[in-house]
């Protein structure tokens, strides 16, 4: 078994090496505003507001900067370069952690051989190999929620309240690198209340979820305080979700960006002076637009003004042109899952495409049959935040990038689910693994699982 994991981390560790040591020739914008924020970071010990001159550093959460500041730290790029190489190998460790993880998180479901497939795959998946070269959030948010997952499969098989608390530290770090998983971890408390009150008792099964949540508050703590700070009002991570809604759900643009200008071009001429002599409507950064748009209510915050303005796209479509606003849906969700990450300005290759759909359906499938067939707390916590996630960006921006950082619990989940199924139908799997309180006198008693596990 560890020849075979030492193997695979090889070939993985070879493919993403190749990535880090080449780079990718081009550099999006969120790439040059963590470039930005990481470099600000390391020389200043300020967020975007030292030498950066960016209008809104805030809308980026913190956990990706601060990882790219320390490798700059290690080993600064030269003056002036948004390009910071040792980004790349940083990107590199993130990428053989998390082959690691996945093992050992498929492992503590479903054994040895669920851990392996798992590790294969995502080791061999060409998007997050195609990403060590890139300056962006989502292979560390993958890690990072890959190990939020597995200290709640721990703390499932163990069953003690600090380490659901743990459990809810780690999916609260998650969410400072990845904004968009902000209610996941309250979502898996709520499961994981109801789940073990129905099995257990009411009081353990608030015990758990409560602890859970409180490690995501102590998490997110630090950071919204700081934030809320700077802005003036309650910010639970990022300012970016104003913005972000009024994209996803402007119909005329079709919920993406390059539509948005085009549609948008002469009110952001009109508001925008410095865009007036810009012929191209593409190259009219979307900040611009966004900035000619938050202007329609000045009375308000620039992320207020375009949360309204979201809101209102929502009401006016779907009483308006209903028919329109499903067909929206579908594409959204059709750019979620069909679509993979494939970085910068790299052009779609139809083979990666059929499989990564291949491994999403297989994945999915495993998934549903597992969570039918065993009723397991992890699978089922796995399935809420996949959920949350797709339904958030039927709301926000959807694009292939979005599924990424979930593509390796989904791998995990669908590989153990398929393994867990075999075993038997409708094993349930007991909580906690202490004894529980003898009953009261005259009270009907309860059998204790000698050993219970997680991984049923």
């Amino acid at each position: 078994m560890l020849a075979v994991l030492a193997l695979i981390l090889v070939v993985g560790g070879a493919l993403r090496a190749q990535q880090a040591a080449h780079g990718s020739g081009y550099q999006s914008a969120d790439e040059r505003s963590y470039a930005k924020l990481a470099i600000d970071l390391a020389k200043h010990g300020h967020y975007g507001d030292a030498s950066t001159h960016m209008s809104q550093p805030l809308h980026w959460p913190p956990g990706a900067p601060a990882l790219f500041a320390l490798a700059y730290k290690l080993h600064p790029s030269a003056h002036g370069s948004l390009k910071i190489n040792s980004v790349l190998w940083a990107q590199w460790l993130v990428g053989v952690a998390l082959i690691v993880v996945v093992f050992l998180l498929g492992r503590m479901l479903a054994g040895d051989a669920a851990g392996l497939i798992a590790a294969a795959v995502i080791a061999l998946y060409p998007p997050l190999i195609i990403n060590t070269s890139q300056q962006l959030s989502e292979p560390l948010g993958a890690l990072v929620l890959a190990l939020g997952v597995l200290a709640l499969a721990w703390a499932v098989r163990e069953g003690r309240p600090w380490r659901w608390g743990l459990a809810g530290l780690a999916l609260g770090a998650a969410v400072l690198v990845r904004a968009d998983l902000l209610a996941a971890p309250f979502l898996i408390a709520i499961v994981v209340a109801v789940v073990l009150a129905r099995r257990v008792g009411r009081r353990p099964g608030l015990l758990a979820g409560g602890a859970l949540a409180a490690g995501a508050i102590l998490a997110l703590a630090p950071w919204t305080i700081y934030v809320s700070s700077r802005q003036h009002q309650l910010v639970p991570v990022t300012t970016g979700s104003g913005s972000a809604l009024f994209v996803g759900t402007y119909l005329p643009g079709d919920g993406n960006t390059f539509q948005m200008k085009r549609k948008l071009v002469a009110e952001t001429r009109r508001r925008e002076p410095q865009d007036r002599t810009v012929k191209n409507p593409l190259a009219i950064p979307a900040a611009d637009v966004l900035d000619a748009v938050a202007k329609r209510n000045p009375g308000l915050s620039h992320d207020a003004s375009l949360r309204k303005e979201g809101l209102a796209n929502i009401k006016r479509y779907v009483t308006n042109d209903p028919i329109g606003w499903l067909g929206l849906m579908v594409r959204k969700l059709d750019r979620m899952w069909t679509r993979y990450a494939r970085g910068g300005a790299m052009h779609t290759s139809w083979e990666i495409r059929v499989l990564h759909v291949v491994i999403v359906i297989a994945a999915f499938s495993g998934l549903f049959y597992g969570l039918w067939r065993t009723r397991n707390l992890v699978l089922g916590a796995i399935l809420a935040i996949v959920a949350w996630s797709t339904a958030l960006h039927l709301l926000v921006v959807a694009q292939g990038r979005y599924n990424l950082p979930l593509m390796p619990i989904l791998v995990v989940a669908g590989a153990a689910g398929w393994a867990l199924a075999r075993r038997g139908p409708a094993i349930i799997e007991q909580w906690p693994t202490a004894p529980l309180p003898p009953p009261e006198a005259g009270q009907p008693g309860r059998a204790a699982s000698p050993h219970p596990s997680a991984t049923s």
